[in-house]
């Protein structure tokens, strides 16, 4: 967080307190899962000491594999505490795979959201300072909408409203040249635009399509690997944390110096 100097520093610092809560929450939800892991993990132990010295040996063997998520060809000459045991263990790496993979698909989805809300928040500031930026592709609204409005304050609010979510219903390359061609600011300079352009095209994925890459996914970001669900891990969604915070805090300075506003002195 940083002290808020203007109107566009309190919106930074609501996405930053936001984001914060993300980074907690997939803290909080980590160690439910790795808790999880203890305990199944203690009664494999015990069971494991029961068995003889051959079938550790085979159990041990058949561990490694199913340790990298591969369950074929696992040996079948077992006893039935030595099957359980392997069955618990195939069980345990896939609940914390899955659990781990979603709990931070969730992550990406909010930190998506929140960023969506951060711009629509702060694009909303520059149109109120410079309401002449809202002359192109405006709303055109009818007879019976404009009545509902108590005021020309109450219909500047939802001209804006309409404007912003116009902008950012639109592909976020489409936003980026809006950026560009409208303020004259440039962010895929930014050396962390990348990261946070290949996140939201992630999260399109997600929702659309339960992680797995697909055509625009696989033409935006050029990827190139297999049709298979994205490893969407905790240290991914690190990168994403820090690469939103960079860009959300560029794009700050710039519209704060290029169309100032502050309300919090008055």
């Amino acid at each position: 967080m940083i002290e808020p100097k203007n109107d566009y520093d309190v919106f930074y610092n609501t996405l930053h307190i936001r984001m914060a809560s993300i980074a907690e929450l997939m803290n909080i939800m980590s160690k439910s899962v790795n808790k999880r892991w203890k305990i199944d993990k203690k009664r494999e132990e015990i069971m494991f000491q029961k068995l003889s010295e051959e079938e550790q040996k085979l159990v041990l063997n058949d561990g490694k594999k199913i340790k990298n998520l591969v369950f074929d060809d696992v040996d079948e000459d077992l006893s039935t505490n030595a099957k359980k045991i392997m069955s618990d263990l195939a069980h345990r790496h896939l609940y914390n795979y899955i659990m781990s993979m979603n709990i931070c698909e969730m992550g990406v989805v909010s930190l998506v959201a929140f960023f969506e809300h951060f711009l629509r928040e702060i694009l909303g500031i520059v149109f109120k300072v410079k309401p002449e930026q809202l002359k192109s592709g405006q709303k055109d609204f009818s007879n019976e909408e404009l009545f509902k409005f108590q005021s020309t304050a109450e219909l500047k609010e939802a001209i804006i409203d309409s404007k912003t979510r116009s902008i950012l219903r639109d592909d976020i390359d489409d936003v980026s040249d809006y950026l560009k061609k409208t303020f004259k600011y440039d962010i895929t300079k930014n050396k962390r635009w990348f990261e946070l352009r290949e996140c939201i095209y992630r999260r399109n994925v997600i929702i659309h399509n339960n992680g797995v890459p697909d055509e625009i996914y696989s033409q935006k970001t050029n990827y190139s690997g297999p049709d298979y669900r994205l490893n969407t891990n905790d240290e991914y969604l690190g990168k994403c944390l820090f690469a939103f915070t960079e860009c959300s805090k560029s794009l700050c300075i710039f519209l704060s110096k290029k169309f100032p506003s502050n309300t919090l002195e008055t």
